[in-house]
């Protein structure tokens, strides 16, 4: 399987589909899938109106940054950008960008589908608990 190279706006704008594409909460990159060449270090997931970037990294590559900054700007529901920098054993969840004030660790009712929701922590954990890529299983 090759890997897809992204731009920065590439991948601005498939992360903006996916965030368009369901009002609930999903993994819109699962860049640790080794399908997008250059974000293998990150997986990134939607939970209503935060946008939750895991990172396995020491930091976020500047097209990585420059997407995830663009995506904030045009996307007006995303409350706040959350990283989550996991330096195996410790971690650390900090907001990147932010419209209003995000007091970390931060309790969220998640809503997975029309009729499933769960209370997941952002910030708290290294899971939240809810695996969005495997949810329908």
């Amino acid at each position: 399987m090759n890997a897809i190279k992204l731009s920065a706006a590439e991948l601005a704008q498939l992360l903006i589909d996916r965030i368009q594409q369901q009002p609930y909460c999903q993994r819109i990159l699962h860049g640790r899938g080794k399908k997008y060449a250059g974000y293998e270090y990150v997986n990134i997931e939607w939970y209503p109106p935060f946008l939750f970037v895991q990172n396995f990294n020491d930091t976020l590559s500047d097209d990585l940054n420059h997407a995830l900054k663009i995506v904030f700007e045009e996307v007006s529901s995303i409350d706040a950008v959350l990283i989550q920098s996991r330096e195996w054993p410790d971690f650390v969840t900090q907001s990147l960008f932010s419209r209003k004030e995000v007091e970390l660790p931060l309790i969220y009712k998640a809503q997975l589908s029309e009729d499933l929701h769960c209370e997941i922590k952002l910030g708290t954990n290294l899971n939240t608990g809810t695996f969005l890529d495997m949810h329908v299983g």
